[in-house]
Protein backbone atom coordinates (compact mmCIF):
# COMPACT_ATOMS: atom_id res chain seq x y z
CA UNK A 1 0.00 0.00 0.00
CA UNK A 2 1.42 3.39 -0.78
CA UNK A 3 0.98 6.56 0.91
CA UNK A 4 -0.86 8.43 -1.73
CA UNK A 5 -3.19 5.92 -1.57
CA UNK A 6 -4.35 5.99 2.09
CA UNK A 7 -4.74 10.12 1.68
CA UNK A 8 -7.23 9.48 -0.92
CA UNK A 9 -9.16 6.98 1.21
CA UNK A 10 -9.23 9.58 4.46
CA UNK A 11 -10.21 12.46 1.71
CA UNK A 12 -12.86 10.53 0.31
CA UNK A 13 -14.16 9.62 3.99
CA UNK A 14 -14.15 13.19 4.65
CA UNK A 15 -15.91 14.23 1.64
CA UNK A 16 -19.36 11.69 2.19
CA UNK A 17 -19.52 12.64 6.09
CA UNK A 18 -19.85 16.42 4.69
CA UNK A 19 -22.13 14.84 2.21
CA UNK A 20 -24.68 13.90 4.94
CA UNK A 21 -23.82 17.34 6.64
CA UNK A 22 -24.92 19.40 3.58
CA UNK A 23 -27.81 16.90 2.89
CA UNK A 24 -29.41 17.98 6.36
CA UNK A 25 -28.63 21.60 5.96
CA UNK A 26 -31.89 21.95 3.78
CA UNK A 27 -33.96 20.31 6.47
CA UNK A 28 -32.55 22.43 9.08
CA UNK A 29 -33.36 25.37 6.90
CA UNK A 30 -36.87 24.34 6.30
CA UNK A 31 -37.62 23.52 10.59
CA UNK A 32 -36.38 26.99 11.53
CA UNK A 33 -38.69 29.03 8.76
CA UNK A 34 -42.07 26.76 9.88
CA UNK A 35 -41.03 27.76 13.23
CA UNK A 36 -41.03 31.35 11.95
CA UNK A 37 -43.57 31.52 10.22
CA UNK A 38 -46.26 29.58 12.97
CA UNK A 39 -44.86 32.36 15.58
CA UNK A 40 -45.49 35.24 13.12
CA UNK A 41 -49.13 33.65 12.05
CA UNK A 42 -49.95 33.00 15.70
CA UNK A 43 -49.18 37.04 16.35
CA UNK A 44 -51.13 37.91 13.13
CA UNK A 45 -53.96 35.82 14.31
CA UNK A 46 -54.23 36.25 17.88
CA UNK A 47 -53.89 32.75 18.89
CA UNK A 48 -51.30 32.75 21.71
CA UNK A 49 -50.92 29.17 21.56
CA UNK A 50 -49.55 29.17 17.97
CA UNK A 51 -47.59 32.11 18.99
CA UNK A 52 -45.91 30.27 22.19
CA UNK A 53 -45.77 27.19 19.78
CA UNK A 54 -43.71 28.80 17.23
CA UNK A 55 -41.38 30.74 19.85
CA UNK A 56 -40.67 27.49 21.64
CA UNK A 57 -39.25 26.12 17.90
CA UNK A 58 -37.09 29.28 16.95
CA UNK A 59 -35.77 28.49 20.49
CA UNK A 60 -35.27 24.70 19.95
CA UNK A 61 -33.73 25.56 16.44
CA UNK A 62 -31.25 27.91 17.09
CA UNK A 63 -29.95 25.70 20.14
CA UNK A 64 -30.35 22.51 18.74
CA UNK A 65 -29.12 23.16 15.19
CA UNK A 66 -25.69 22.75 15.71
CA UNK A 67 -25.64 19.57 17.72
CA UNK A 68 -28.10 18.12 15.13
CA UNK A 69 -25.31 18.55 12.80
CA UNK A 70 -22.60 17.28 14.02
CA UNK A 71 -25.02 14.13 14.67
CA UNK A 72 -25.53 13.22 11.16
CA UNK A 73 -21.78 13.87 10.55
CA UNK A 74 -20.21 10.67 11.42
CA UNK A 75 -16.62 10.94 12.94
Amino acid sequence: MRNRDIGTGYAEGLARREERGIALAPILLVAGGVAIAARYLGLARGEMDLYVAGGIGVAAFVVLSPWLRKAVVVR
